[in-house]
């Protein structure tokens, strides 16, 4: 269990291990989420990694030599080898072509490039922050990416355009996740910076910086400012009626 305050080069694994609430923890109970396909997840862990850790990438990652149907038993058994191996991962020929074909479109790009080259010492990277309240409830967030003036998340899209992801943003309530994550890294660092998310298209290689406004931090705090409160109540005052399931790699919280 972490110490509440911020923590740098915190392995996802150790994250997930915490048991302090997340904010997609906190907004799949709020919505009665199920679990989505943990490929998307996987794709865009090994973004960030092959972005951000590009020497420890072929360390983390296993590249398979052919292209491979997963449905295969035989597959899904190597690939569990691959990971209780210590792989993350494995990777089709494909995925690793778009991977690339990612990252290189990342750095072409003159606004994406400039942030990902300012927060790429490894202390500004894989942040994680816990923050206690007064009722001693602990909360968590795990940023990509943090530099003096501002906090980064990277993100896939299956979207080809900004105008399209954005319709996505705010249907899965990015900026919620945005406004939470900018106010318990504030808190913690005595700072007030910037948030912005950097997108890349898995269909179109297009790349964008989006920063936040103050219209959607602010709409972003109401949201989980309130859900948080409920959630809280639920928790301790009736914890059986907070579940948590595992599937994969992905945390689903539901009502009893």
């Amino acid at each position: 269990m972490f110490t509440p305050g911020i923590h740098t080069g915190v392995a996802d694994a150790d994250y997930r291990a915490d048991p302090a609430l997340s904010q997609s923890k906190l907004k799949a109970w709020a919505l009665g989420s199920r679990p989505r396909k943990a490929r998307h997840f996987i794709i865009g862990q090994a973004l960030e990694d092959l972005v951000q850790r590009p020497t420890q990438f072929s360390l983390d990652y296993y590249a398979w030599d052919r292209e491979v149907d997963r449905r295969s038993k035989d597959v899904r058994a190597e690939e569990d080898a691959r990971i209780a191996d210590g792989r993350k991962a494995c990777l089709k020929p494909s995925e690793s072509v778009l991977l690339q074909s990612m990252a290189e479109s990342l750095y072409t790009d003159e606004k994406c490039s400039k942030a990902l080259q300012m927060t790429s010492q490894p202390d500004c990277q894989q942040v994680m922050c816990v923050g206690v309240d007064e009722d001693r409830f602990r909360t968590k967030c795990l940023l990509d990416a943090v530099h003096s003036a501002f906090y980064m998340d990277l993100k896939t899209t299956i979207c080809a355009t900004y105008a399209d992801w954005y319709e996505t943003y705010i249907r899965y309530g990015y900026h919620v996740q945005g406004a939470s994550y900018k106010d318990m890294m504030d808190a913690a660092s005595g700072t007030d910076r910037k948030f912005c998310f950097i997108v890349v298209s898995k269909t179109s290689l297009a790349c964008w910086v989006h920063w936040l406004s103050k219209e959607e931090l602010l709409y972003g705090r109401e949201w989980y400012r309130s859900h948080l409160g409920l959630y809280k109540r639920y928790a301790l005052e009736q914890p059986e009626l907070v579940q948590v399931e595992r599937h994969g790699n992905v945390e689903v919280v539901a009502d009893a």
